[in-house]
């Protein structure tokens, strides 16, 4: 069998390797500290647990609408209300995963030869996705001098006649960078007066610390051509329930209704039945939990931000920092994945590299704090050796030099 050209350009997923990487050391003995995944270390809210179970007790295990139960695509729509984004059922698609409901959004709009304007350091499914759709990316990148902020200007500067569809995604992933509600009528402005669609990846939005999350879908104007694209996986904790949704243009129901009946008949019944627990509340332990990862955030960015050669700004959402190592590879010949490796080889601490990210990750690493207390200092302390020991073969380096 040959396989398509598709499927053989297809690249991997770096968090997953170095997580298969750190589970073979593991296996032979290392205590590793996982900084690599995105993956909470709280269990979803009980009350969301007990519904699931009893859903299976009650036999909701068949076939499902094929664009998600009725009662739960209300609960999205009012769920999106909360954030002052007009919706309806209609208009949501619940998908079993939001990678599911980001590659129907892509899908959606993007046709061959289109470009995609999305950031320079992103998460890969963005560009991936649209390399299989037989579009083009087109990165801008984000301005890590204000906290890795999207900049019109910057934007403009990518833009074209192909440009068909701008991503963003905030809070975001890998920086932990926001939009703030007065950057974004500036960046409605750009996506109307260049006619493009707009796929808002939301999935950290309650995950923002400071001040409410604003979504450009909100914005007058915006919620005809912006598709907005979350889940329950890190606000709830529910990563492996693979639960995503969807929320398209209003008229679109139907069409997205169709492409996910053949992509994916429906998502799990059961599953969707937790999730509706998830989305009518009570909201506390998502509350508790970014307070938790907010005060995680101050301590980690202060850490890594007092080592030599190392800026680290405060991240403003999701749970992860994005450390700034440029100074500190200089003159090393030593690339982040590089970086990355000889954590985990030598230090047994397991980060991303900033490059597993898109092309403006080179000098960075991306580690998300999602460990309890001592495990999460012991991990900082491992990598300031690490950190250390690259900077003393770099003194060395230049002393042989002299």
């Amino acid at each position: 069998m040959t396989l398509s050209d598709r499927f053989s350009d297809l690249s991997p997923e770096s968090a997953f390797e170095v997580l298969s990487a750190a589970g073979a050391r593991e296996k032979l003995g290392r205590s590793i500290v996982h900084f690599e995944i995105g993956q909470p270390d709280i269990q979803p809210p009980a009350h969301v647990i007990e519904a699931t179970v009893r859903a299976l007790r009650d036999g909701k295990t068949g076939y499902a609408p094929a664009a998600g139960l009725p009662e739960l695509r209300e609960a999205v729509a009012q769920y999106m209300k909360r954030r002052q984004v007009p919706a309806t059922a209609e208009q949501a698609i619940i998908a079993p995963g939001p990678k599911a409901a980001l590659f129907a959004a892509m899908a959606s709009v993007i046709r061959p030869g289109d470009e995609v304007l999305a950031p320079s350091v992103g998460f890969p499914a963005y560009t991936q996705i649209t390399r299989f759709l037989d579009g083009r990316t087109t990165y801008y990148d984000l301005d890590a001098s204000r906290h890795f902020a999207v900049r019109v200007e910057e934007l403009e500067r990518h833009v074209t006649p192909k440009t068909r569809v701008l991503m963003l995604n905030a809070p975001q992933n890998p920086t932990g960078g926001i939009i703030g509600r007065d950057e974004l009528p500036a960046i409605a402005e750009f996506a109307a007066r260049h006619d493009l669609t707009v796929i808002t990846d939301e999935i950290y939005g309650d995950l923002q610390f400071d001040g409410d999350f604003a979504s450009i879908a909100a914005l007058p104007g915006m919620a005809e051509r912006t598709i907005v694209v979350d889940g329950l996986s890190k606000n709830f904790a529910m990563t492996g329930w693979r639960l995503g949704f969807a929320l398209v243009p209003s008229g679109q129901g139907a069409a997205f209704e169709r492409f996910v009946t053949h992509n994916f008949s429906c998502t799990s019944t059961f599953v969707q039945v937790g999730a509706l627990a998830a989305l009518t509340g009570p909201f506390d332990e998502v509350a508790a939990a970014r307070a938790r990862y907010a005060a995680r955030a101050q301590h980690v960015a202060g850490v890594l931000d007092a080592l030599p050669g190392v800026s680290c700004h405060t991240p403003g959402g999701a749970f992860y920092a994005f450390p700034d190592l440029r100074e500190l590879l200089a003159g090393t010949g030593i690339t982040s994945r590089e970086l990355a490796r000889r954590a985990l080889e030598e230090f047994d601490v397991a980060v991303l590299p900033g490059t597993a990210f898109g092309p403006g990750g080179e000098g960075f690493i991306r580690i998300a704090y999602l460990q309890p207390d001592e495990v999460l200092d012991r991990g900082l302390r491992q990598l300031a050796a690490c950190f250390a020991a690259v900077g003393a073969g770099a003194k060395a380096g230049a002393g042989a030099g002299v």
